[in-house]
């Protein structure tokens, strides 16, 4: 096999990994994300999660949060006004690398078309939050009460009260 044989199978492989893997943008606060798969766009929130697929979404604008956030508008028909989400990131770039990527990706419509409303087409599922470990928030409990009564004793050496020895046999 050639060389240009070669790299073109490369190329292929990278096309087919780079069109199967998702895009991310992490959100500006912890548990935030968006995510952009093949057809959907999906908000990340630790109380929910918002699949929208693409053929809901009209447009993106940018948003006047300096350029870390970009506005989702869903398509609607033409008497109603459209829903929209605001989505924030970290980074400009990041923002408008991720932004680019989903407008690549929206389907061109006709300006006469009708529109079908893009809030029947979004699902969204409540995040299950993990159980509480009760053997965890104890022992926090625990150590808490434990640095509390050491800073007292501490406390009570250090402005010099009568026997404060025995605040150091405790």
């Amino acid at each position: 096999m050639t060389s240009d044989g070669m790299a073109n199978t490369s190329s292929d492989e990278s096309a087919v990994s780079a069109a199967t893997s998702a895009m991310i943008l992490p959100g500006r606060r912890r548990g935030f994300e968006a995510r952009l798969d093949q057809d959907t766009l999906i908000l990340e929130t630790p109380a929910s999660s918002r699949r929208i697929p693409i053929t809901a979404i009209e447009r993106t604008e940018a948003s006047k949060s300096g350029g870390r956030g970009f506005v989702v508008v869903l398509t609607a028909p033409r008497a109603a006004r459209p829903a929209s989400w605001t989505v924030h990131g970290r980074s400009a770039a990041s923002v408008r690398a991720f932004a680019d990527a989903l407008q690549r990706k929206l389907p061109v419509r006709d300006a006469a078309e009708p529109r079908d409303d893009g809030t029947l087409l979004v699902t969204e599922t409540p995040t299950a939050k993990p159980p509480v470990d009760r053997r965890r928030v104890t022992s926090r409990i625990g150590v808490s009460f434990y640095l509390l009564a050491a800073a007292a004793m501490l406390t009570a050496g250090i402005l010099g009260t009568y026997e404060w020895y025995s605040a150091l046999l405790c």
